[in-house]
């Protein structure tokens, strides 16, 4: 009776250990999750509107926008997380901003090429948006958060197509600065695989 007590005192320990260290992995898992999360951008926030996500709706990633901030006129940075939902998994994709300027600029920085990205998993990241250069007297009016390129776990890849030209500088006569509309369409094209 005694070996059988041992038998069953040794499995209750072996249960007991293996629930505490899923307990224990769980938490860790989330926490550094939360600690991805939680871990501010630094400068003031953007105004109300002034970033945003591009509607994109047949595209399977999700984006949502954690925080958003701009510490000068002329750039963005916005911590977000991407979300995979489709049924395939994804090898590497593209975040980046469509932003327009207050005039016509060259030189704009700011797309990260991100990796892989399961079914129904995601992940937090940032992207900072601006301008290279000599471009600090143009003043950014509007950022959106998007996808631009992903290649799927099968080969298969979809991109926007290049962006359309801003249109030319415009003088607004009630504010006597410049205003530039962001019209820049992006169309969409799916590459299947090389055989």
């Amino acid at each position: 009776m005694g070996n059988n007590m041992n038998q069953v005192f040794a499995w209750l320990l072996i249960g007991v250990a293996t629930l505490l260290v899923s307990i224990s992995v769980a938490c860790h898992r989330r926490s550094g999750i939360e600690a991805i999360r939680a871990a501010k951008l630094s400068g003031p926030p953007c105004r109300d509107g002034f970033v945003s996500v591009e509607p994109l709706p047949d595209v399977p990633i999700r984006l949502t926008i954690l925080e958003a901030v701009c510490a000068t006129p002329h750039e963005a940075k916005v911590r977000f997380i991407a979300e995979n939902t489709g049924n395939v998994a994804i090898n590497k994709f593209e975040i980046g901003g469509i932003d327009s300027y207050d005039r016509e600029v060259t030189g704009r920085k700011g797309v990260n090429v991100l990796g892989i990205l399961k079914p129904h998993e995601s992940m937090t990241d940032k992207v900072e948006s601006g301008l290279l250069g000599d471009g600090d007297a143009a003043v950014m009016t509007s950022y959106q958060l998007t996808v631009f390129s992903i290649t799927y776990d099968d080969g298969r890849t979809w991109s926007h197509a290049a962006p359309k030209p801003q249109p030319p500088y415009l003088r607004t006569p009630s504010n006597g600065r410049g205003s530039t509309a962001s019209t820049r369409t992006r169309a969409s094209r799916i590459t299947a695989p090389r055989s």
